[in-house]
């Protein structure tokens, strides 16, 4: 717990946010070769659960508190384009993806399980 001093008052603040999400990766491999690599595509839905506990009190007890907690549908993940090559002493890949924002989304909401907008993500990689 927290103390400020706001003049005479002195508050006790205490806050816990946490956040649990689970994000299953579907992943597909198909046969087909693109300028020489491997082509496949992925896709990952997140589901989320967001928690906030928050505390403001006086040293005589006098204050608020809330505990709230929600679950939901995160934002979509997809890859449509993932290509990789596989040589005798190496491995490289490519990729493209986005994020849709289909997580529920409020501006100022704690419990946003989204970020609220469309992200392009590009990839490479290579061992």
């Amino acid at each position: 717990m927290k103390s400020i001093n706001a003049g005479p008052i002195t508050l006790n603040v205490d806050f816990e946010v946490d956040s649990v999400v689970l994000a299953p990766a579907f992943v597909w491999v198909s046969p087909w070769k693109i300028l020489g690599a491997h082509y496949g595509a992925q896709i990952i839905p997140t589901f989320g659960n967001t928690s906030v506990l928050a505390a403001l009190r006086t040293e005589t007890d006098f204050g608020v508190d809330t505990d709230e907690s929600q679950f939901g549908v995160g934002d979509l993940y997809v890859k449509p384009v993932w290509l990789g090559w596989d040589g005798g002493h190496y491995s490289a890949a490519a990729g493209y993806g986005f994020y849709a924002p289909i997580g529920k989304y409020n501006n100022g909401d704690p419990h946003n399980i989204g970020l609220g907008f469309w992200t392009l993500k590009f990839q490479l990689a290579t061992a």
